[in-house]
């Protein structure tokens, strides 16, 4: 990231980086790497934008919500697997799992975040600095490895944090949802005998070829 600010773009005002979510690829990764200054520093002229987990298939435009309004099973293709079967399946039980682990982590993210803004604007003893509230700011967004849902803003006498509903939300439009991917060809099993066969054999079939699941 230094390279990027400092040699490819040195007088853009501010990069937008599209990446994926990797935990490593965090603004709290940056303060692990670097002096807090120096992340800091770069962290200013970097904008983040992530995929939601789990979406290529979204994000190309293959895989749309409205595939599940009559049932929790569609099939796909996509030029990323060539001459496979991709069988999207949602579990609503999974989905609702995955909302609520979310939730949990989103509000014990934003309540050790504001913990750490009633420090930097208590009226005695504040914390002060940016690079001071920088580090304890990371060791939370490291902890959760939430820092793509919040927009934060350090500065050297405060600290403000916004939620990013955008990323939360697209996220949140992948929950429940896997793909078994298979070379079995329709006419030997339609989706629904895939995904059962999938359920009751693990990952191959005998004499059909295989299975494999992209969670």
């Amino acid at each position: 990231m230094r390279e990027l600010v400092d040699v490819h773009y040195p007088d853009a005002a501010c990069i937008r980086v599209v990446q994926d979510n990797l935990s490593t690829h965090s603004a709290g990764a940056l303060y692990e790497a670097f002096a807090p200054v120096e992340a800091r520093r770069i962290l200013q002229r970097l904008e983040f934008h992530y995929t939601p987990k789990h979406a290529s298939w979204l994000n190309a435009g293959e895989l749309q919500p409205s595939l599940f309004d009559n049932r929790d099973l569609a099939e796909i293709a996509s030029l990323d697997y060539p001459g496979e079967r991709l069988v999207v399946c949602r579990n609503p039980l999974l989905a609702e799992e995955r909302a609520r682990k979310r939730r949990e982590l989103l509000a014990a993210t934003e309540e050790k975040l504001r913990k750490i803004q009633a420090r930097v604007r208590r009226a005695k003893r504040p914390l002060r600095g940016s690079d001071a509230i920088g580090i304890a700011v990371g060791k939370i967004i490291d902890h959760y490895k939430m820092a793509k849902h919040f927009d934060l803003t350090i500065t050297d006498t405060d600290l403000v944090i916004e939620r990013r509903t955008q990323p939360i939300d697209e996220v949140a439009a992948l929950d429940g949802i896997y793909v078994v991917r298979t070379n079995v060809k329709a006419d030997l099993l339609d989706s629904s005998s895939v995904v059962r066969a999938y359920k009751v054999s693990g990952r191959s079939f005998p004499h059909f070829g295989n299975v494999r699941v992209v969670a």
